[in-house]
């Protein structure tokens, strides 16, 4: 069923994925591209801090403080990265981490189109990160306009990362879908 998925998926990604990336890559300078990172980065904090929080971790936790404090303040709501040049580096936490330090085993893996690879844990760990996401309470003018802007953008983003990555393993592998499955999976256990 995965390698199914992940034919359907490949089409999806060259017909939409793959272009926009492209497409964004080509019109949005690297700076400008650093600078909409640095912002969906920065309005993560929350989800990395819960997480944080719950892996037991306070001295991370202070530093995800600290990183959202300078990067909304002197880094103009989050577009510089000011902490990073302060010594205060960015990295992500999220439930499905969570739930591996606390001992939770993956589970099978699924690869999801348009989603690309998880796992059980994992996708349980988004819908829990969902929920610890503040700006989806949020209630002010046009908020729907903002969480959708801000989902796309993170896609568009990620996907833009991964340009030459997806391209790389096409090219040079055998059988994509294993090098994809293992390379997911041996990166998530390197997170936790």
């Amino acid at each position: 069923v995965n390698r199914r998925l992940y034919a359907v998926h490949n089409v999806l990604d060259g017909v939409i994925l793959e272009p926009i990336a492209l497409g964004y890559r080509a019109v949005v300078p690297r700076p400008a591209r650093s600078g909409v990172r640095n912002v969906l980065n920065n309005l993560n904090s929350p989800v990395v801090l819960a997480n944080d929080v719950l892996q037991g971790s306070p001295k991370k936790a202070g530093v995800t403080i600290a990183r959202f404090g300078i990067n909304t303040t002197l880094g103009v709501a989050g577009l510089f990265d000011v902490a990073d040049r302060m010594g205060l580096k960015w990295r992500n936490e999220d439930f499905g981490q969570t739930l591996g330090v606390w001992g939770a085993g993956e589970g099978p893996y699924l690869f999801i189109p348009l989603l690309g690879p998880t796992n059980v844990r994992d996708g349980f760990g988004r819908i829990v990160d969902f929920a610890f996401d503040p700006l989806n309470y949020a209630t002010y003018d046009h908020d729907n306009t903002v969480n959708i802007t801000r989902a796309a953008l993170t896609a568009v983003d990620a996907r833009e990362q991964l340009i030459e990555p997806v391209r790389d393993i096409n090219a040079t592998s055998s059988d994509p879908y294993a090098a994809t499955k293992r390379i997911y999976t041996k990166s998530r256990r390197d997170d936790i």
